[in-house]
């Protein structure tokens, strides 16, 4: 009879690991949109495609109440224990746009800025190194239009140096 249970047991925290396994990418995507939401963040459309011990992939982003942050792939490379803090090492965005309102009528990221600020009054954290390819900034000035395409660039923070950075590939 013991022995019965022990494997019963046994069977339904497997079927349980691997329930939590197959559904991880849908559990990290109900996290991020939660906690962007807890930030006032309007979520259009985002897809975990894939998760792994060091990188995510996210598809399809859509962010803002006039979508004004959309990107057509995101890698965001991390330490595990890392990003559990919130602490991330690289991101490697494919086919950004970005719109911003440089005109003074309105936030500069407009429903996005509340991404700049810190999380309840704490200071923002740091960005990490930003990697991006095939993207674009739309911004509003008072002259008209400025459009920046961006083939292959790279943005890093003073806090990182060139050699530390993961290359995330497209």
């Amino acid at each position: 009879m013991g022995r019965r249970i022990a494997i019963l047991v046994a069977l339904l925290l497997g079927l349980a690991l691997a329930a939590l396994f197959g559904f991880r990418t849908a559990i990290v995507e109900l996290v991020i949109v939660d906690r962007l939401a807890a930030r006032g963040i309007v979520v259009g459309a985002l897809e975990v495609a894939e998760i792994g011990l060091g990188e995510m992939r996210i598809e399809g982003l859509r962010l803002g109440a006039r979508d004004e942050l959309a990107a057509r792939e995101l890698r965001i490379a991390y330490e595990p224990g890392d990003l559990v803090q919130g602490r991330i090492e690289t991101i490697a965005i494919e086919g950004l746009v970005l719109k911003l309102d440089l005109t003074g009528a309105a936030a500069p990221l407009g429903s996005l800025q509340a991404l700049l600020e810190g999380e309840d009054g704490a200071a923002p954290r740091p960005l990490p190194a930003i990697v991006m390819n095939g993207s674009r900034i739309e911004a509003e000035t008072p002259l008209g239009l400025c459009l920046v395409i961006i083939v292959f660039g790279e943005v890093y923070h003073a806090g990182i140096s060139y050699r530390s950075l993961r290359r995330s590939r497209f």
